[in-house]
C-alpha cells in the first residue's frame, strides 16, 4: 500500500469490530484502484497490457526497466555508485539482461552489512518500512520495503490468483500466523469485511478447536482457503477423520512454505479442488506463480529479473541443472535496492513452451528456505517455523538462534546474543514468543557462544529430537 493506505489500514485494524464492519462495507463499494492506491492500479494495468506479449517484447521491456534501475542506482545509491566506479560499469551501456552478469552477487551478509547504503539518497523515511526476515544463515536480515512495493505486490497476487477463479470480494478463509483478537476469551476467528476474509490462526489448529472452526467455515461458505501448506494439511486431516467437507470451496491458495508432492495429492483429494501455489520472498526480488494448466511456475517479468546460478556463481541457462535463484527487483525503488540478490532457494529451468500461451522460461522443482521445520505442541499438533518467523526487530538482537525440542510442548531456544544483549531484549523476545506460541509450547531461553551449521553449510532453525514421522498417522490433528 501507499504510506497513506498503510496508515489507514493500521487504524482500520485497530478499530472495534462494529466500526470495522461499517467501514469494510463502505470499502467494498469503492474501486480497488482507489482502495489500494496508484501503485496497485498501475501494476494491474501493466499486467493486463503485457499478458499477451511475446518473449522479445517482455525482454525489451525488461531491458529498459533494468537500465533505468541501474542508472538510478549509480546516481543515488551509495553502494552501487561505489561499485560501478570501482568496476568501471556503465549502466547506460546496458543493452541485454545478461550485461549485469558481470556484477557481483548481492548476498544476505552484504545486505546486512550495507544497511542504509542500499537505499536511494533523498528517499524520505515515510516512503518505506523496515522489515526483517530469517534465513538459512541463522541470522535475521533487515531491509527497507517501499509502501508502494507492497501495493504493487498485492496487484501481482490478485492477478495470479485469478488463474484459479479468485476475484475481489471472493469469500476467503485465511489460516496463517495471524494473532486473533479476543483469543484470550476463547475467540478463534476474526472477520475482515473489507477483504471478505475470515481469519483463523494456524496456532489454534488442534483437536479441541477444529470442530468449532470448521463449523464457522461451513456457515461462511468460503470460495477459497488461503493457508500455509502445513495448515491446509492439518485441516484436511481433521476433515477426513470427521467425515466433514467444505463444499463451497473453489480452490486452495497455499504459500510461504515448501509444498511437498504428497501434501498436494493429499489436500487436493480431501478438499476436492485445485491447490494453487506461488514462489516469492520478503525481499521482493522474484515472484513466480503456478500455471493453471500444470504445476510449473511462470516468473513475472514485470516484477524483476530472475536468474539461476550454480554454486560458483556461473549462470545456468539449460534444463536439468539445479541452481540458486538470483533476483533483481523492479518494484522496490523507494526501498533497499537489490540487484542480483542471491537467495537461499533453488530451482530448475523448464524451457518448453507452455500450453497456456504465456511466453518465457518457467521454473520447476522450487525449494524454499522454509522446509517446514516444526515445533510439536503439548497436544501433538505441529507449529511450523513459518508461523514463528516473526519478521521482528527483536531477532536482530541475536546473532543466531535455534529451537531444541525433546518432548512435546517444551522447547529450549538456544541463541547467540549480540554483545550488548540485555534484560530488555530478553523480555521483548519472551513476549514475542508468548504471543506467537499462545502457550502451546513452553520455551526457556539459553544464551550460547555458538550454534554450528550443518555439514553442507546450511542452517536449521529447529533441532527436533521428536520423531515427527511417528505422527504421520495423525496428519491433521494439529
Amino acid at each position: 500500500m501507499t504510506r497513506i493506505g498503510g496508515v489507514l489500514r493500521n487504524a482500520y485494524d485497530a478499530s472495534p469490530e462494529s466500526l470495522r464492519r461499517v467501514a469494510g462495507s463502505v470499502v467494498n463499494t469503492l474501486p480497488a484502484g482507489f482502495v489500494y492506491g496508484r501503485a496497485y492500479r498501475r501494476t494491474l494495468e501493466l499486467l493486463h497490457q503485457t499478458e499477451d506479449w511475446s518473449v522479445e517484447q517482455h525482454r525489451n521491456w525488461q531491458i529498459e526497466q533494468l537500465r533505468s534501475l541501474l542508472l538510478m542506482a549509480g546516481e543515488r545509491v551509495p553502494y552501487y555508485r561505489r561499485l560501478f566506479r570501482e568496476t568501471s560499469f556503465d549502466p547506460a551501456s546496458v543493452t541485454a539482461l545478461e550485461d549485469i552478469q558481470g556484477l557481483p552477487l548481492l548476498t544476505r551478509e552484504m545486505v546486512r552489512d550495507l544497511g542504509s547504503q542500499l537505499i536511494p539518497e533523498g528517499t524520505p523515511p515515510s516512503a518505506y518500512r523496515y522489515q526483517t526476515t530469517g534465513g538459512t544463515s541463522g541470522r535475521p536480515l533487515g531491509f527497507a520495503i517501499a509502501h508502494e512495493a507492497s501495493a504493487a505486490e498485492w496487484a501481482f497476487m490478485t492477478y495470479q490468483w485469478a488463474r484459479v477463479g479468485y476475484r475481489r470480494g471472493s469469500r476467503r478463509v485465511v489460516v496463517r500466523g495471524r494473532a486473533i483478537r479476543g483469543r484470550e476469551h476463547g475467540k478463534l476467528w476474526e472477520f475482515d469485511p473489507a477483504t471478505q476474509a475470515l481469519h483463523f490462526s494456524s496456532f489454534d489448529l488442534n483437536p479441541a478447536n477444529m470442530d468449532r472452526m470448521v463449523a464457522v467455515m461451513q456457515r461462511y461458505r468460503p470460495e477459497f482457503l488461503h493457508a500455509y501448506p502445513s495448515s491446509a494439511t492439518i485441516l484436511a486431516g481433521h476433515l477426513e477423520r470427521r467425515g466433514l467437507t467444505l463444499p463451497s470451496l473453489k480452490g486452495l491458495l497455499l504459500g510461504s512454505e515448501n509444498f511437498a508432492p504428497w501434501q498436494r495429492e493429499y489436500v487436493e483429494r480431501v478438499f476436492g479442488v485445485r491447490a494453487y501455489t506461488w514462489y516469492g520472498h520478503s525481499e521482493k526480488c522474484i515472484l513466480a506463480g503456478e500455471c493453471e494448466r500444470d504445476i510449473l511456475y511462470h516468473p513475472f517479468a514485470e516484477y524483476g529479473v530472475t536468474e539461476l546460478v550454480a554454486e560458483d556463481g556461473i549462470p545456468i541457462t539449460v534444463q536439468g541443472r539445479r541452481g540458486l535463484l538470483v533476483g533483481t527487483s523492479f518494484i522496490n525503488r523507494q526501498g533497499s535496492i537489490f540487484i542480483r540478490y542471491l537467495t537461499d532457494d533453488t530451482a530448475e529451468w523448464d524451457l518448453q513452451d507452455c500450453d497456456c500461451g504465456r511466453s518465457g522460461r518457467r521454473l520447476k522443482e522450487l525449494r524454499g528456505r522454509w522446509t517446514q521445520e516444526s515445533l510439536v505442541a503439548a497436544d501433538g499438533s505441529l507449529i511450523p517455523m513459518t508461523a514463528v518467523n516473526l519478521h521482528s526487530r527483536v531477532y536482530e538482537r541475536m546473532v543466531r538462534f535455534r529451537f531444541l525440542q525433546e518432548q512435546p510442548g517444551v522447547a529450549r531456544l538456544l541463541f547467540v546474543p549480540v554483545a550488548d544483549f540485555g534484560e530488555r531484549d530478553e523480555h521483548e523476545l519472551a513476549e514475542e514468543l508468548r504471543v506467537r506460541l499462545a502457550g502451546r509450547v513452553e520455551v526457556t531461553m539459553e544464551p550460547v557462544t555458538d550454534l554450528p551449521l550443518t555439514v553442507s553449510g546450511k542452517y536449521t532453525f529447529v533441532d527436533q529430537r521428536i520423531d515427527i514421522g511417528s505422527l504421520a498417522g495423525t496428519v491433521g490433528e494439529a
